[in-house]
């Protein structure tokens, strides 16, 4: 159970640091400039709703991610005085990975950027639409089951 919880952060690390790139790549675009193709000029026009559906992404992975690596360290054998150290560790390490390093290399990479992934900039915009209630209320019972399943395997020890 530990590792599948570690192998989980890992991928909501992931999915929060494509979302920061693509992020980056969106925010760095020139209004003024010419866009490279019909698509990013459409992108570019609606790119705050973008930004924002974007932005929102990138923070529920960071907390899957961190109630992923929190829940495995509290799983582990590592003793209660080392846990809190650890946790404070891995979040600053998922934060600076996520939010940090990607945003950046999006910003370097520019309108480049935003042509190679606009087929994830635009499902995440159709995923966190207002109207999309029930993935919501998926994710919030997800992360609480997380903390279920990390009881039950505790009281099973």
């Amino acid at each position: 159970m530990t590792l599948l919880l570690v192998l989980l952060a890992l991928a909501a690390t992931s999915a929060a640091a494509y979302c920061a790139f693509a992020d980056g790549a969106l925010l760095a675009i020139d209004e003024e400039l010419v866009a490279p193709s019909p698509a990013v000029a459409a992108l570019v026009e609606r790119r705050e709703r973008a930004h924002r559906a974007l932005a929102f992404a990138r923070i529920l992975s960071q907390l899957l991610a961190g109630a992923c690596a929190a829940s495995a360290l509290k799983m582990s054998d590592v003793p209660s005085v080392q846990l809190a150290p650890l946790v404070v560790a891995a979040g600053i390490l998922i934060v600076v990975f996520a939010e940090s390093s990607a945003r950046a290399a999006g910003d370097m990479v520019g309108a480049g950027g935003v042509v190679r992934h606009l087929r994830f900039i635009h499902s995440v915009e159709r995923l966190m639409r207002p109207s999309r209630k029930y993935f919501y209320f998926f994710l919030y019972l997800l992360v609480q089951n997380l903390f279920l399943l990390q009881d039950l395997f505790s009281i099973v020890k």
